[in-house]
């Protein structure tokens, strides 16, 4: 992998490395796209833009290899740092590639849970990257899973709960990001459906109707998470910062209303 313009980032040499389409784990779009339509042993060239290469944010993080040997698979990681705003250009050999499974095709609630993790885990590298859209459709795909299934165990409707709170918590947060304040609003309220006792549910419900002028709702909302977690300062914080908000409102109001009584 090398910059359009020479400069040389990675090399694999007999090594190679493994490429999960739509991870973000050292993949993006451009290469995940051109992978899905490449033949088993065929090499391509290929050319991503920045855009639709690691943009903005770059990337800098380790890289995992495996060679095959008659020991066994042996492993290594290499340090790869790419600058912001790069356009790549690849020389790829499609050495193999496996397709998973589909949701019908997974044998155990086991399966699935196993299948929501990962992808949850996806949905967090697209997050943490600032990709908040790949974020929100893995973390939607994560809630698909729950569609296809019954029978869970005890311990495993915990584990199933647990993870749809953190997807709704996760999106929410992802629309905030976006700016866009109603489905931020409705993902909070699914959240709480899962868990009313649910701090952050609380926390992030309140911020987002606050900017929507809603002040008296985001007060209940962070009273009522700071009477489940007294010590938490990013809701105390939020509080203080509504109170202000409300007091200069209240100020604001009775100026107002001295102007109408004084021209009468």
């Amino acid at each position: 992998m090398s910059q359009t313009d020479g400069g040389i980032f990675f090399q694999t040499g007999e090594w190679t490395v493994e490429i999960i389409i739509g991870s973000g784990d050292f993949s993006n779009r451009g290469l995940d796209k051109c992978l899905q339509y490449m033949h088993l042993k065929e090499k391509c060239t290929i050319v991503v833009p920045a855009d639709l290469a690691f943009g903005a944010k770059g990337f800098s993080g380790p890289v995992q290899l495996k060679q095959a040997t008659p020991e066994g698979v042996q492993t290594q990681q290499v340090q790869v740092s790419i600058p912001e705003n790069t356009p790549l250009l690849y020389e790829v050999t499609l050495l193999g590639f496996e397709k998973p499974k589909k949701y019908w095709q997974m044998e155990s609630v086991a399966e699935h849970l196993s299948c929501a993790e990962q992808r949850k885990k996806e949905g967090n590298q697209f997050f943490e990257r600032g990709n908040y859209q790949f974020a929100i459709r893995k973390y939607n795909r994560t809630l698909d899973l729950f569609d296809f299934t019954s029978n869970f165990s005890d311990e495993e409707h915990k584990q199933e709960n647990e993870l749809k709170l953190v997807c709704h918590l996760n999106i929410c947060a992802s629309y905030i990001q976006l700016k866009d304040l109603k489905k931020a609003f409705d993902e909070a309220n699914k959240a709480l459906v899962i868990d009313p006792k649910s701090v952050k549910a609380l926390w992030r419900r309140g911020t987002v109707a606050m900017e929507l002028g809603d002040l008296e709702a985001a007060k209940t909302d962070f009273e009522n998470a700071t009477r489940l977690d007294p010590g938490n300062k990013s809701v105390r914080t939020s509080l203080a910062n509504l109170n202000k908000r409300i007091l200069e409102q209240k100020k604001q109001e009775a100026v107002t209303l001295k102007r109408m009584f004084d021209q009468i």
